[in-house]
Formats: structure tokens, sequence, C-alpha cells
């Protein structure tokens, strides 16, 4: 589900030539100024195609293994809750108006879940 969410982001982001960078990407400015969807969609895109076969590459092998022990309910919130611990720890370092991106995070997160489980 989470890898299909990542290949539908990436294909989107090419045809919009960006498009979804500038719109789901983690900008501390335009997070205080209400566009909340920016905490969870910045995981969503990738700033390089390497970035994302990485991130994919690891889900794919960790998190099975963990939807399956803990089911998909659980696997989601825990997707969701290292998504937003990832931008509570990225937003004082954003700088400027370059936006954050990626799902390492999560994944960090997930590979922690995976070597704790």
């Amino acid at each position: 589900m989470i890898l299909g969410a990542l290949a539908a982001a990436a294909f989107m982001d090419w045809y919009l030539q960006g498009g979804l960078q500038r719109g789901l990407g983690l900008i501390p400015e335009r997070v205080f100024h209400g566009e909340v969807w920016r905490l969870l969609g910045f995981g969503l895109v990738h700033h390089q195609a390497w970035q994302l076969v990485a991130n994919a590459l690891i889900l794919w092998i960790v998190a099975r293994r963990i939807e399956e022990r803990w089911g998909t309910a659980r696997f989601v919130s825990l997707c969701v809750v290292c998504s937003l611990a990832t931008a509570m720890v990225a937003l004082p370092g954003c700088v400027g108006r370059q936006p954050y991106l990626g799902a390492s995070g999560m994944v960090l997160g997930l590979l922690l879940t995976y070597a704790w489980v």
C-alpha cells in the first residue's frame, strides 16, 4: 500500500514537473500558516530517484514483516507516527524555501521498530 502511494506520487510529481514537491514539501513557513497536510505529505515525494528506490527497497523488505506481526491498522498508525516525528525533528532545521522531502525518517522509524520487535 505504501509502496503504491510512493510510486503514484513519483509518477504524478514527474508528470506535474515537480508540482507535488512544491505542494507537499515540508516548509515551516507554510505549515505555520495552516498547510498542515505538509506534516505527512512530504514523505510521499523525493528529491531524487535513488532516494525513492532506497526507501522503497527498505520498505519492501521490512514493512511487510511489521505489518504481518502488527496488523494493517497498527502498521499504518506506526507510519503516521514516524512521519509526524520526522516532521517535528526536521521543521527547526528547514531553511528558506527549499522543501524537506522523502520518507527516510519514516523508514528509519520502521527499521528501529523491526529491530526492536
